[in-house]
């Protein structure tokens, strides 16, 4: 009240010295003070309907007692607290209310998560109905609702469920981002497939239809990271001019890099959402983390950006900075689609119509962002078709002109042993190489135009030699880019046996990169193969914007004011990153890394330990005739040890099989070793559980 009036201090009896010596009338006790203000709140009537009770009441408590002001302020303040957090899912022990029998166990082939964000029963059934019209055929599909806990025990009772278990679940606390996420969990060896469905959404009688189809045509293509129901809204963002829309009424399938109002989604892989659901983990914990899509040039310049600035940011809007990041797109049906909201009140019917699986175009949210693209379209789109028919991978790689009969006396070693691997791509650099290789049998030969032309040989340390590395790796690149594994070798090696098997072993527990250490215990880029995983592609987008950097500083910015011999690499820079981790980046952390044995994949220097013609005992899987400068004397090595293999430009198959005739050789890794070495124990408990891992 003294406040009110400008009179000075409204709390006196508290702060000055007269109140606490001598309270009189105007300045009472503070006991007596809250003795009489608690008599008057107790006087009041709750239930009088006198319109003139808060106010009046209101003033009492608040403009003449001002003490009340501190404890209203309180109350609304810790009000705010308990209510103001979003939902989010209970991840531990869900309330499971019903479990469908009738399946007994029977694994589903997919299971769809409906969201009750609306949090209302209504569009919850309006949802359901729709999911069951569906035409499933003989398929076990799983039922997953999450709705609020008001919503339980009428959602058990009114969802009627044939096709499969139907399990309702309680959605607590969930956000517009977590609640997609903590709703799925697969593990790392599941393969099942989930779709989400948000209850704000009806889908068509035809959508499993296309979704089925979808999958299975596009299940080995890792540039897409799901299938949407829903026509796809497609935001244009060039250089100079204004975000716009773009309208595409022809195309039955579309590929864009943004999930704009996506409703329906149904992840490509467990192995995606597993990466997207750590992503964010890793996001959401720093604070001057926004999702906003690189490339814009305000952090507000598209309109779906709504929930920029805070951290309930819809899970769209994070899974469109994923895509980006880790150069993903997502597949949407043509123009009509297979799903529609309800929000609007005039949600479509069911049109029945099947979407047909052609050629999907692709958009771009922005004209400038991701990383520019070394190889072309038409070449990537070659090796994409090749990839298809080889498990999602290809054997790659360079050859020039100086190193083409090294090439040959290759292709002369695998066919004599039959151990030629499958669908060899020779990326050639000029005319020569190309008219040489095109009509090898089993092979495809690109010509590249994005090389540079090396005239004559490449000597090690020389700049054309610099050049064609840093080009090796952009087409690694671009391919792991577009979903593509690669197994990267060269042809200046010999092969003693067949290491696919070995390979393919490896790859099946999980590793996203195997190679091995050379004798500078750096990783050899004559044997390496790099999955597609996302993980992979941070790593190889680190590789290549460094190698980037020292190339221009020694040969463009020119601060290196003398030609270097040696300059840090592809094989360096990923040594430092997955071996030596001094990467500052943390792209490693997620990434399985496997090093074979020394003794099976051995450099230039083990013809310096061996005296014999074809030596016989002890051969590894392939050797790299490295560690030499010089095409002649790589010949002439070949040559004196009965590695080469060519007479006259012709195979000579005998000398080929002579080569391992009668030799012993070094035994793979066994199965327990790659699988403990990928777990990554520590150097106790491999000395405890005796197995012996590769040699660093």
């Amino acid at each position: 009240e003294n406040w009110l009036r400008g009179s000075g201090n409204p709390w006196p009896w508290i702060v000055t010295g007269a109140c606490s010596k001598t309270p009189t009338r105007s300045c009472p006790r503070p006991d007596t003070f809250r003795s009489t203000a608690m008599n008057k709140f107790l006087a009041v009537n709750p239930f009088q309907s006198s319109r003139r009770w808060p106010a009046k009441r209101m003033r009492t408590l608040i403009v003449q007692r001002p003490w009340t002001m501190v404890v209203v302020a309180c109350v609304t303040f810790i009000t705010l607290l308990w209510f103001a957090s979003s939902y989010e899912v209970i991840e531990a022990q869900p309330d499971l209310l019903r479990i469908s029998p009738s399946v007994g166990n029977v694994t589903p082939v997919l299971r769809i998560i409906v969201l009750g964000e609306s949090r209302l029963l209504t569009p919850l059934l309006v949802l359901c109905e729709s999911l069951a019209a569906a035409d499933y055929g003989s398929d076990t599909i799983a039922l997953d609702l999450w709705v609020d806990h008001s919503l339980r025990g009428d959602a058990n009772k009114l969802v009627v469920w044939h096709q499969g278990p139907l399990h309702v679940h309680q959605l607590a606390k969930a956000g517009p981002l977590h609640g997609w996420l903590r709703t799925w969990s697969p593990g790392p060896d599941e393969e099942e497939v989930a779709l989400f469905v948000a209850d704000t959404e009806v889908v068509d009688p035809a959508y499993y239809t296309f979704l089925r189809g979808a999958r299975m045509r596009f299940n080995r293509s890792m540039d897409i990271a799901g299938i949407a129901l829903h026509s796809a809204k497609i935001l244009k963002l060039k250089p100079g001019a204004e975000l716009e829309e773009v309208v595409d009424t022809s195309s039955s399938l579309i590929l864009y890099n943004a999930a704009i109002e996506t409703r329906t989604f149904s992840p490509m892989s467990p192995e995606i959402w597993n990466q997207f659901r750590m992503w964010c983990e890793n996001k959401m914990t720093d604070f001057y983390f926004w999702p906003f899509i690189r490339g814009s040039p305000t952090r507000r310049s598209t309109e779906w950006d709504y929930f920029l600035g805070s951290k309930d940011v819809t899970w769209n809007l994070a899974f469109s900075r994923f895509c980006h990041e880790f150069e993903l797109s997502i597949l949407f049906p043509g123009f009509e689609g297979l799903s529609h909201s309800t929000n609007d009140g005039n949600a479509r019917a069911g049109s029945h119509r099947v979407q047909t699986l052609e050629s999907p175009i692709r958009y771009t949210f922005s004209e400038f962002t991701g990383k520019s693209q070394f190889v072309s379209e038409e070449n990537l789109a070659a090796i994409s078709k090749i990839a298809q028919q080889n498990d999602g991978w290809v054997c790659l790689t360079v050859v020039t002109r100086a190193f083409l009969s090294q090439a040959f006396s290759w292709l002369c070693n695998v066919d004599a042993l039959e151990i030629r691997p499958p669908v060899i791509v020779w990326l050639v650099t000029d005319a020569d190489s190309y008219n040489a290789l095109k009509d090898v049998r089993g092979t495809v030969t690109l010509h590249l135009d994005e090389f540079s032309e090396h005239d004559g040989g490449l000597s090690y340390g020389s700049k054309g030699y610099w050049t064609l590395m840093l080009e090796r790796s952009k087409v690694v690149d671009d391919l792991l880019g577009c979903g593509i594994s690669v197994f990267g070798f060269e042809t200046d090696q010999v092969w003693f046996r067949d290491p696919l098997p070995l390979l393919r072993n490896i790859i099946q527990e999980g590793a996203d990169i195997v190679g091995a250490l050379d004798s500078k215990r750096e990783i050899g880029g004559n044997f390496l193969f790099f999955r597609s995983s996302l993980a992979t592609r941070l790593v190889s987008r680190e590789i290549v914007t460094q190698f980037q950097k020292y190339y221009d500083d020694a040969y463009k910015n020119l601060t290196i004011h003398y030609p270097p011999k040696y300059l840090p690499n592809d094989q360096s820079i990923l040594s430092d990153i997955v071996v030596y981790h001094t990467s500052q980046s943390g792209n490693a952390r997620r990434l399985l890394w496997f090093a074979l044995p020394r003794d099976l994949i051995r450099d230039g220097v083990w013809y310096k330990s061996v005296t014999d013609y074809q030596p016989k005992s002890g051969l590894p899987l392939i050797v790299n005739n490295n560690f030499i400068v010089g095409v002649s004397n790589k010949i002439q090595r070949l040559k004196q040890f009965g590695h080469w293999f060519l007479d006259n430009e012709t195979c000579n198959i005998s000398r080929a099989r002579d080569a391992v005739k009668g030799a012993t050789f070094v035994p793979d890794p066994p199965k327990a070793t790659i699988q403990e070495y990928l777990r990554g124990l520590s150097g106790e408990e491999v000395r405890n559980s005796g197995v012996k891992l590769p040699y660093y």
